[in-house]
């Protein structure tokens, strides 16, 4: 038997209500664990005292329970009442709060610690002024508008193009002063005859000598910038 077997058969053991099989599987547990048998004891002390009260003594103590419960009930009520008045204090203390601008729920609920500054994320600062460059290409009626901004990291390009045709692919391609070529990304066009891109390459604008839109198909320039 467990522990909780054996104390919830104790009660009826020490008034000997127990058969004789679970009379032995409980004094066999008994025999192996100490604080079981401490409970015993204390059953058996007040089985002892029991003993020694007379039958007219019980029922003499109980001849008023009815008047004892009813004041029990009473008190069991008027404490639910208190409770439930309490409660609608609060709530309609609530209520006037809130409906007061929520200014003291707001003091209320703001933590004293300040909240931090929000941080700045990761995007591009110009470090100097933008340069723009603008071309017109009469063989492909292509029309750029280009705009560099200086930022840590190179040149951010924003490519501004009309001339151009839906579902055509175009590339970036800038060349530098000391005549390294870098591609700066590449686009497909999803308006008709006109597109906005942003691109960027690992140079500063002031080291950029020219730049090309060229026609990903075959590879040929659409239009040519240059200051």
């Amino acid at each position: 038997m467990t522990c909780g077997e054996v104390r919830a058969a104790l009660g009826a053991d020490a008034l000997g209500a127990l058969d004789e099989a679970e009379s032995a599987a409980v004094r066999d547990h008994l025999a192996t664990c100490a604080e079981c048998r401490a409970v015993r004891k204390e059953l058996a002390d007040t089985a002892g005292l029991l003993a020694l009260v007379s039958r007219e003594e019980v029922e003499e103590a109980f001849s008023d329970a009815e008047p004892r419960l009813a004041r029990l009930l009473e008190r069991v009520r008027s404490e639910r009442e208190r409770r439930w008045r309490t409660a609608l204090v609060a709530a309609a203390l609530l209520v006037v709060t809130v409906g007061s601008g929520g200014w003291a729920v707001g003091r209320w609920l703001t933590p004293s610690v300040p909240s931090q500054a929000p941080v700045a994320g990761p995007y591009p600062t110009a470090t100097a002024a933008p340069v723009t460059w603008t071309a017109v290409d009469p063989a492909t009626s292509v029309e750029a508008t280009v705009t560099m901004n200086t930022v840590a990291w190179g040149t951010k390009i924003d490519v501004a193009l009309t001339g151009v045709h839906r579902g055509d692919v175009c590339s970036l391609v800038i060349y530098d002063k000391a005549g390294r070529r870098w591609g700066g990304g590449s686009w497909k066009v999803v308006y008709d005859r006109a597109v906005r891109w942003s691109g960027g390459v690992a140079v500063s604008a002031d080291q950029v000598a020219r730049i090309e839109i060229l026609a990903a198909d075959d590879g040929g320039p659409l239009i040519r910038l240059e200051p």
